[in-house]
């Protein structure tokens, strides 16, 4: 397998990772999400692949894949629910809690 490899990852997503980058591959999976996630690919609702289904895929460890989710759930642009899986964040949700943090919201 060549350095860089594209893996169509779920419908609207393919991610792109590169071996010889110094960019952590958790970071290079958890940026390609966000991007999707961002640009109106990956829709609110939508179901990730489990980090099990998603490592295969990509052939990196299920850690590594862990540690993107963990970070896109931290940021609010996923949740994560247990069994049911990890899915894509509601926009509304997202664009409130950023406008909130860059003190958007009214003064009390």
């Amino acid at each position: 397998m060549s350095d860089r490899s594209r893996r169509p990852v779920m419908a609207g997503l393919s991610i792109q990772l590169d071996h010889a980058r110094k960019i952590p591959l958790a970071t290079q999976i958890y940026s390609a999400i966000r991007e999707g996630i961002e640009n109106g690919r990956l829709a609110s609702g939508s179901r990730l692949p489990s980090w099990q289904n998603l490592a295969a895929q990509l052939g990196v460890s299920r850690g590594t894949v862990r540690v993107a989710y963990g970070r896109l759930v931290a940021e609010q642009l996923a949740l994560g629910l247990g069994p049911a899986g990890t899915r894509v964040a509601a926009r509304q949700l997202r664009s409130s809690m950023s406008d909130r943090s860059r003190g958007c919201g009214h003064a009390s």
